[in-house]
């Protein structure tokens, strides 16, 4: 644009054009108007401020600051350059000399409302909330219709949680300009911290009407329909926020924590993982990391998110959620050393002192670190006594915490309390009648009839709202238990279908691996082997492996022996597998524990057999007997042969049928990835049946088979069998296992807690439409 400047009058009309066309954003057009200006009038400084503007609106806040002092050299009384000056210290971050600018201008127009609004925003930016209310009403008292000088000293009522002040001035904004969107955000803000959520959503709707790319109305009804816990309402609006800035961090952050809450970890993932890559030093991203990867079962990936949070913050909620990764491991010792971290951090934490409590129970158990600790968490009666403390310490700090109650219904139901166990679950549910797990609790702990339908309407309601995987598998579990009470097969084998199509969703069963692993023991534990080494062995009688398949009648085979006056259980521990793991250890090699046993030598023998002794003798006594039921040491039979020749072996033996249906009903506390999914529970049993037969077909063992059925219908002879095959004699105490009280860590417990009942015998007739099919294949 070429303006002839033809006369001095002239400049001030041009000057106007150029003011409008910056207003309009033709800035070229309004920089051609002043440099035109210039070019007759030099030191024009009016035209100089305009161009410094222009600058400033391009981003260019060092050529505007040169140009804007040029014109103050020129006209050092103008109040509006010195409030451009502001503006552009404000851009640099200079916030103490944008203020001193602010109140230049103010010193040289007293009555400038426009420079004690800006120096109310720069008071605020830094924390100084007095100086800058009183800016901001002393912008109002010159000019009480400016919405925009209402809208801020509002902001400043809301920051000091004001919110009736700010409400009204916001009202008052908007009558003034009912399309001002900021006071729309601000008021909605306003009434979300009022919890008047139904009134904010009108607000930030209006937003929209006025502007449908306004992102931040779509993030905040996100937010209100998160704190409405309508999470699925929620996700869409931070959607539609993240389509229009797909960048928009808060959106995806908490997009991504959304996703989790609902049971979408991998998109919860994916969006999280986006998070990091823009902002790699927010803590919470790998807090949240760490819950996705556990919830997706990849707990490697859990506990290093969970560890690289707690390098940015030691902080206890962080360290709970990694000890629950550790528990789900069953790396107990792990998990117990980060609660009591957790305690030490925050000892009024009760979430960290029931979780100590249920990773105590388990302590010992199969956890082969635990070996490195001075055998202190292998005695289970001192473990269980040490978790009914830390949980019960949880409930004095809060007796309302339903988790608690559910730890303790664990504890007490391994020792046999069952009416504590009860009452446990019953206040769970009466604290969290949405509680899937204390329903499920409660359910494993009741047997259901026509009067007694335990919480079969609850569990039903609960499926119809919005549920995790965990919570899903529980119900339905629980929902099989109950209909099979009751008679109701095929609504029992309906949810017992869908708890294990979930749970198996979960979990790998690799078969080839496990044919694979049994050839191997095969082809290691010839006859000749077994005699050879077993004379390294040691010679002591005291331990008693049950084994068989999980649902065969181990417990009850335990409970017998357990109640004779010279015998004692230790329960279903992991000891002997966790000691063959560490033979690379023992025998300083880094080959598979597998490899390892054809070279196996007297010195390492002796030393795993005296530590296992080691691991069994707390608690027990002057006990002449002690049982070890873990059902899958059949798959070690070999190797106990070789360091306790004189070991009693008992095989529990059930009709096959029965042992798939009985296992495809429960949900178990160990991992038995076979376990949920007909053709692999199946498959697992003929592979154990192979094995079982090779054991039996060599002269160098001796293992006694106690058939379930028998001792269901013929208890005492049966007994009498057991007791005589252990070398102890016979105590008629045995007839009545259920009388004892001992703690039993098994799926089991109510079974040993009640006489020997019947009504398990060809069960799975009830089931054999379901089971046909899988009977009539060939594996």
């Amino acid at each position: 644009m070429n303006t002839k400047i033809e006369k001095k009058g002239h400049v001030e009309s041009l000057l106007y054009t150029a003011t409008n066309l910056i207003q309009a954003g033709r800035l070229v057009d309004a920089e051609s108007i002043c440099q035109d200006i210039l070019k007759a009038y030099p030191n024009q400084a009016d035209a100089i401020y305009l161009l410094a503007t222009i600058a400033f609106r391009q981003n260019k806040p060092k050529v505007a600051i040169n140009l804007v002092n040029k014109a103050i050299t020129i006209h050092p009384i103008s109040a509006n350059y010195y409030l451009l000056l502001g503006d552009i210290y404000t851009k640099l971050g200079r916030l103490n000399d944008a203020i001193n600018s602010c109140l230049k201008s103010i010193k040289l127009n007293p009555e400038y409302a426009e420079a004690y609004n800006n120096l109310g925003i720069l008071y605020r930016e830094q924390g100084k909330y007095d100086a800058s209310k009183k800016a901001f009403d002393k912008a109002i008292s010159i000019n009480p219709q400016r919405g925009e000088f209402l809208n801020n000293r509002a902001v400043i009522a809301l920051d000091e949680n004001v919110l009736d002040k700010a409400e009204d001035l916001l009202k008052k904004a908007i009558d003034m300009n009912p399309d001002y969107i900021d006071a729309h955000s601000n008021l909605g803000k306003v009434l979300i911290n009022k919890g008047q959520l139904d009134e904010a959503i009108k607000c930030f709707e209006k937003i929209i009407l006025l502007n449908q790319t306004y992102k931040t109305a779509y993030f905040d009804l996100g937010r209100i329909y998160n704190l409405k816990n309508n999470l699925n309402v929620s996700k869409e609006y931070y959607l539609k926020a993240l389509h229009i800035d797909n960048n928009y961090y808060d959106a995806l952050f908490n997009l991504g924590i959304i996703y989790i809450s609902l049971g979408e970890n991998k998109n919860g993932l994916d969006a999280l993982n986006r998070c990091r890559d823009m902002n790699p030093g927010d803590t919470n991203i790998y807090r949240y990391l760490g819950l996705a990867s556990s919830n997706l079962d990849k707990p490697q990936d859990a506990i290093r998110y969970y560890k690289i949070a707690l390098n940015f913050d030691d902080d206890y909620q962080i360290l709970i959620n990694l000890g629950a990764v550790y528990f789900k491991q069953d790396r107990y010792r792990d998990a117990i050393k980060t609660y009591e971290k957790a305690i030490k951090i925050n000892p009024d934490s009760y979430h960290a002192y029931s979780n100590m409590g249920i990773a105590l129970a388990y302590a010992g158990l199969r956890d082969p670190d635990m070996l490195e600790d001075n055998y202190e968490y292998h005695d289970r009666d001192k473990n269980i006594k040490k978790a009914e403390l830390y949980v019960k310490k949880a409930i004095e700090l809060n007796p309302d915490f339903p988790d608690a109650y559910s730890n303790l219904w664990v504890i007490y139901r391994h020792l046999g309390k069952k009416k504590e166990a009860l009452e446990c679950c019953n206040k769970a549910i009466a604290l969290n009648p949405n509680s899937a797990i204390a329903l499920f609790n409660a359910t494993t702990s009741t047997q259901h009839s026509a009067d007694n339908t335990g919480h079969k309407d609850k569990l039903e309601e609960l499926l119809n709202t919005n549920l995790n995987d965990e919570d899903k598998l529980h119900c339905h579990f629980a929902l099989a238990r109950i209909y099979n009470d009751l008679n109701n097969y095929k609504k029992a084998i309906y949810h017992a279908k869908i708890a294990n199509k979930i749970k198996n969703g979960h979990v790998r069963f690799d078969f080839e691996h496990y044919q694979n692993y049994i050839n191997k023991i095969i082809h290691t534990f010839t006859d000749e082997f077994i005699k050879e080494k077993s004379s390294y062995g040691n010679r002591s009688e005291t331990p008693v492996f049950i084994v068989g398949m999980p649902r065969s009648g181990t417990t009850l085979v335990e409970q017998i022996i357990a109640t004779h006056p010279d015998a004692y259980a230790v329960g279903e521990v992991s000891y002997l597998h966790m000691l063959e793991g560490m033979l690379p250890k023992y025998m300083n090699s880094s080959e598979q524990f597998i490899n390892l046993f054809q070279h196996i030598n007297k010195d390492v023998i002796n030393n795993i057999s005296e530590q296992y002794l080691k691991l069994i003798s707390p608690g027990s006594g002057s006990a002449l007997r002690i049982t070890d039921k873990m059902p899958n040491n059949f798959l070690s039979i070999g190797f106990i042969k070789i360091l306790f020749p004189n070991a009693h072996i008992i095989n529990c033996v059930r009709n096959p049928p029965d042992i798939f249906i009985s296992i495809y009903f429960l949900l178990f506390t160990l991992t038995n990835e076979y376990a949920y999914d007909m053709t692999s529970i199946i498959r697992y049993f003929n592979e154990y049946e192979r094995l079982m037969k090779y054991w039996e077909s060599l002269d160098s063992l001796k293992v006694h088979n106690v058939v379930y059925e028998d001792l269901v219908q013929n208890q005492e002879d049966v007994s009498k069998e057991i007791i005589e095959f252990i070398g102890l004699d016979w105590d008629s105490r045995c007839l009545t296992f259920y009388k004892n009280r001992r703690p039993a860590r098994t799926a089991s417990t109510d079974q040993i807690t009640k006489p020997i009942y019947k009504t398990s015998i060809n069960r799975w007739k009830n089931y054999e439409s379901f089971l046909k099919p899988f009977l009539d294949k060939s594996y």
